[in-house]
Parts: structure tokens; sequence; C-alpha cells
């Protein structure tokens, strides 16, 4: 069992090693998502800042701007440098977006998760959002075996799928746990309870032998990846509010290294 202090200690074993300062940590993937079981490995992701002459370098491209590390227990961490999350949030980077939606926080310095999340409407498009979601959604549909399912396979196209919906009815980031996107569209009370029974099956690590059980949630999702909201979908650039991330940058540089932590 890992606990709060065990990823307290890795990453301060990453600060020292890197001479880093964390700024934000929290837990993506299953845990998140509320899917996890018994064996899921917690799946830990962070930001961090150098120091300001790190980013005043001619090499600067040239630098490492992420960070792994993983143990044999089931701890998986990974990192992006202040700057690389900042660039990949302009570019509408999903899993950066779901990282500030995530409930699940095990560190937070500064206000950089606080700014970043007043910053969503600015600079995350929808539409590029809508596109990841729907691409991966039927990507992993493919995965699907014609003979068994294994639920967890199911859930990663029919996440993804959900929350693409979500984002076209409500336009604006989708929440990370399934319940609440159960809880918030409108899906038929049959397809409910197949989604919850799935949901139960994945947690305690089933695979599905009969393949006829859950038909219906199968063909929900065949014929949902290529619904008319999910098409045609216009990718709006937000090249044009660099600045407000440049701002949050300089800002944060200078709040993750005030304090000595």
């Amino acid at each position: 069992m890992i606990s709060n202090e065990d990823i307290g200690k890795a990453l301060k074993k990453i600060e020292a090693a890197h001479d880093v300062v964390v700024i934000m940590a929290i837990e993506a993937g299953s845990r998140a998502y509320g899917l996890s079981s018994i064996s899921s490995d917690y799946d830990v992701r962070f930001v961090y800042a150098h120091k300001e002459d790190w980013y005043l370098s001619i090499s600067l491209e040239e630098q490492a701007d992420h960070v792994d590390l993983s143990t044999l227990d089931g701890l998986d961490l990974h990192g992006w440098d202040l700057r690389k999350a900042l660039r990949l949030f302009w570019k509408s980077n999903s899993s950066f977006v779901e990282w500030l939606q995530s409930d699940l926080i095990y560190l937070e310095r500064t206000h950089f998760r606080s700014q970043a999340q007043r910053l969503l409407a600015d600079i995350y498009s929808i539409g590029i959002g809508i596109h990841h979601y729907q691409s991966l959604a039927k990507r992993n549909f493919k995965r699907m075996s014609t003979d068994t399912l294994d639920p967890k396979v199911m859930l990663s196209s029919l996440r993804p799928l959900l929350t693409a919906l979500w984002m076209s009815q409500y336009q604006k980031p989708a929440p990370m746990r399934l319940n609440y996107l159960l809880s918030t569209l409108t899906i038929s009370p049959e397809l409910q309870s197949d989604i919850n029974s799935l949901v139960e099956r994945k947690c305690r690590g089933a695979i599905l032998t009969d393949r006829s059980e859950f038909v219906r949630l199968y063909e929900f999702i065949e014929s949902t990846l290529a619904a008319p909201e999910l098409t045609h979908i216009q990718k709006i650039s937000r090249d044009n509010n660099a600045h407000l991330l440049s701002n949050l940058f300089r800002q944060t540089l200078s709040e993750a290294w005030a304090e000595p932590y």
C-alpha cells in the first residue's frame, strides 16, 4: 500500500536529484477517474520549476524537460518542467488539462494550479479537446477482442467517448470522474446499469467471458463514435493568448523559489 508520505518522499528525491521545486503533484489515470482496482498503480503527475538561470541558457532547447521515476511497488511518477507544461497548455494538451482537473492532489505550491485553472476558458480549445477524446475512444475501440472483452479496454474507449460528449454539450473541460460524467449526461437507465456493471467488473479485475452481456454497451460506443455532434469540430486557435501564459510562467517562477521548501 502506497501512502501520501511515500509519494512525498519520492517527490523530495526528485527535487534533490534535479535541483528543482515541485509546484503541483496530482493523481492521474484510473484512481482519478474512479476506476481503480486493488492492483492499480499510482500514477502521480507533477509540474516542477528550475531556478531562473536554467531558463536563461542558449542550450535551453537541448535540456531535458521531463522527469520519470517508477518503483517496483506500483508507484509511477512523471513530471514536466514548468515551461514545457505551459507550452503544452498553449497547444490545448488534454493531459495537462486533466492534471488541472484532478481532485486527488498530493502537493500544491504557489498559485500555479489555481491561476492555470482560471485561464482554461482563454487557452483551452474545446474543439481540439473533443477531437482528442474522440480519437482516443476510436483507437481503444479497435483494441476490443472479437471473442472476449476486457473491462479495462472497454472503459478505455467508453470514458473518453463520454468525455467528448460532455464537452460537446457543456462546452468546457469535462470532470475526470466517470460517475459524475454519467450523472450529468442523458443516458438510458439500461446503459447506466450496463456501465455500472462494467465498472464493478473492472474494479475487481474480472475478464468478461460472455461478450453478449455487454452487446448493448458495445453498440452504443460504436454508434456514438460517429455522432454528428462529434464530427466537423472547429479547432479554434489560441495562439494570440501566449502572453497570458508567459505572465503565469514568470509569476510562478518567482513564487517557486521565494520560500525554502
